[in-house]
């Protein structure tokens, strides 16, 4: 499948965001402590397989996507699972 060159560069804009992020993410990971530190070393891992997968989608290479994906499934299921259980600890506020 051929790439347009104006999806080509917004993909690859796309993962310079996400280095920048998980660049960002880096730091309050290596400081986070306790139950946070899971929290922001998923935001990192993330962010951080976000830039590969981009990169791949930009070039074509749909099959090293598709293995990123693989790589990427824990990381957003684990997250997804955290933020339901953080969401069932919090009181509900009355009406």
């Amino acid at each position: 499948m051929h790439i347009l060159d104006v999806a080509r560069w917004l993909l690859l804009a796309l993962a310079l965001h996400q280095l920048v992020f998980a660049v960002r993410d880096l730091r309050p990971a290596l400081r986070a402590e306790g139950a946070e530190r899971t929290d922001r070393w998923l935001d990192f891992a993330d962010h951080l397989l976000g830039v590969p997968s981009c990169a791949a989608l930009a070039f074509g290479w749909f099959d090293l996507f598709l293995y990123l994906m693989v790589a990427a499934a824990p990381v957003a299921i684990w997250r997804l699972i955290r933020n339901i259980r953080a969401r069932r600890r919090q009181p509900a506020t009355p009406v």
